[in-house]
């Protein structure tokens, strides 16, 4: 199997060559291809990237749009989509072959890069979230096959594009599969914003988003700055 591995950014110039270089390192030995959509309007990640490997897409800002841009980019057979600060487990390429020999789709269980006693409270409610509703969410680093991203394809909303992703995918029969293997993501947005406040902000969210409210609503409330 092949792997498109594709990452959204926007003013992650001081961290994304580290990126880059840790999932090279993660995939070394199998026949991949990175693709960095930057959102900003000026390229201003995109100019910093050293490996000229990279495959490097200009986009309008919106993870939506982002990510939809980088799976029409992409010509590998597996689309791992990848947040610019979570890190893959060494041996994801087995568990993404593995779990998509028996599901259409798949994620791995989070984990967030901090010592804070409430941060393992958090993962322990997306884990079941995730489970439960065989929604995973874009920090679990979500992949599937190629032909049924395309065949569900990214909306162009702000905010809950992995959510709603995931939503048409299980809508049409796609089933889910979970790796007990866990990625692990940056706490910068709960510390930059407080652990309490960012999470009941999210949970907010996610229920107004189940309850009918337009993305482009909920996202006057969670700037996109640092994703």
């Amino acid at each position: 199997m092949s792997f498109s591995v594709i990452i959204p950014v926007y003013s992650e110039e001081s961290t994304i060559n580290r990126q880059l270089e840790h999932v090279a390192s993660i995939f070394q030995g199998h026949c991949f291809e990175i693709i960095v959509i930057d959102g900003h309007q000026e390229d201003s990640t995109l100019k910093v990237v050293e490996d000229n490997s990279i495959i490097k897409v200009s986009s309008a800002r919106g993870r939506g749009i982002q990510l939809q841009k980088g799976l029409e980019a992409a010509s590998k057979d597996i689309c791992l989509f990848l947040h610019a600060d979570t890190k893959l487990p060494q041996d994801a390429p087995a568990e993404i072959n593995r779990i998509l020999g028996e599901y259409y789709a798949g994620a791995f269980d989070l984990r967030i890069d901090d010592w804070h006693p409430a941060f393992r409270f958090i993962e322990q409610t997306a884990a079941l979230r995730s489970r439960l509703t065989k929604i995973p969410y874009g920090d679990q680093a979500v992949f599937t096959r190629r032909g049924t991203a395309l065949a569900i394809g990214f909306e162009p909303i702000p905010i809950m594009e992995d959510v709603t992703f995931m939503k048409e995918l299980k809508g049409k029969g796609f089933s889910v599969g979970f790796s007990d293997r866990c990625v692990y993501t940056s706490s910068r947005r709960w510390r930059k914003e407080g652990i309490l406040r960012c999470t009941l902000r999210n949970w907010k969210l996610a229920v107004l988003y189940n309850y009918g409210v337009h993305p482009s609503k909920l996202a006057e409330e969670y700037s996109p700055n640092v994703d």
